[in-house]
């Protein structure tokens, strides 16, 4: 049987930031941030929201899928303002499986942020689901700053998965990574 997914409790703290739920107030952050090319050409194009009601079905789709347990989106935010900087996202793919997805603001890249996210969430679902086995992360090739995030979070590079999704319209090759409970 899968184990449905729901939030930390207590909430995950990192350095001057926490992880929350996405909420109506997150739209105009999720515009801006989603709006940047370097983040854009990263993402699937059905993913991004561009525009205020596209961020707001992103935030209706990310409650819908936590009361079902299949996933929680929570946005990383600053603890002294609350804004969202960010995003760290569990996915579950079976009872043994689940995968992990993130992405940082321009602002706050390269301070580590996205790396202690990664690492606290991660270890959260090993922590809180004793029978998860594996989680997965996906990049795709040249995304070398994200790539660079999964191993410092203690994921390894399993393989290249061949025109593994859609981006743009175009099947691209992923890199993917995993993070085993041995490996904790």
């Amino acid at each position: 049987m899968t184990q449905a997914l729901h939030l930390p409790d207590p909430p995950i703290l990192l350095s001057g930031f926490h992880l929350r739920p996405w909420a109506t107030t997150d739209v105009p952050a999720l515009v801006a941030a989603w709006r940047d090319p370097e983040l854009a050409r990263w993402m699937p194009e059905e993913t991004l929201p561009f525009d205020e009601e596209q961020a707001r079905a992103f935030i209706d789709e990310a409650a819908t899928h936590l009361s079902t347990g299949k996933s929680i989106a929570l946005a990383i935010a600053d603890a002294s303002t609350d804004q969202a900087v960010g995003s760290a996202t569990l996915h579950v793919w079976g009872p043994r499986h689940w995968n992990i997805g993130y992405w940082i603001d321009a602002d706050q890249r390269g301070h580590g942020l996205a790396t202690e996210a990664v690492t606290k969430l991660s270890r959260w679902a090993f922590a809180t689901n004793p029978s998860l086995a594996r989680l997965s992360l996906y990049t795709l090739p040249g995304n070398e700053p994200s790539q660079k995030v999964a191993e410092r979070a203690g994921f390894r590079q399993e393989g290249l998965l061949r025109q593994w999704a859609e981006v743009n319209g175009q099947p691209l090759d992923w890199v993917m990574f995993s993070l085993i409970r041995e490996d904790l």
